[in-house]
């Protein structure tokens, strides 16, 4: 597991230890943060850049599961009326809303999407 070695990594990307770590308990990560054209592991935990396109992120996700039967773990805003949300909503293995404000973020709620 990756939670002593990438917890200041994942401090960075304004994911709370406390979330990070109980996902990473929870599906054993084996890549964080991978880039769009990275060759993914099995297990990848990805949060978009704020200003990336999240449909594109999605795709790739979907893609990464079902050809290739990888676990996709994806944080991104709840923005229930984006365009993307609807392709997530058809194609995520499961959607967790997350209550809580993450630290040092917008009021914007958000999710983990689990693609496998």
């Amino acid at each position: 597991m990756f939670i002593n070695q990438f917890k200041t990594y994942n401090l960075a990307e304004n994911v709370p230890s406390q979330v990070f770590d109980n996902l990473d308990r929870e599906f054993k990560f084996n890549q964080l943060y991978p880039k769009f054209s990275d060759c993914w592991k099995t297990k990848v935990f990805v949060v978009p850049k704020k200003n990336s396109t999240k449909l594109k992120w999605i795709e790739n996700c979907i893609t990464q599961s079902k050809l290739f039967g990888k676990t996709c773990v994806l944080l991104l805003p709840a923005d229930t009326e984006a365009s993307w949300f609807r392709v997530l909503t058809k194609h995520a293995s499961e959607i967790r809303f997350i209550k809580d404000q993450l630290s040092g973020q917008n009021q914007f709620a958000y999710i983990i999407a689990i693609f496998r």
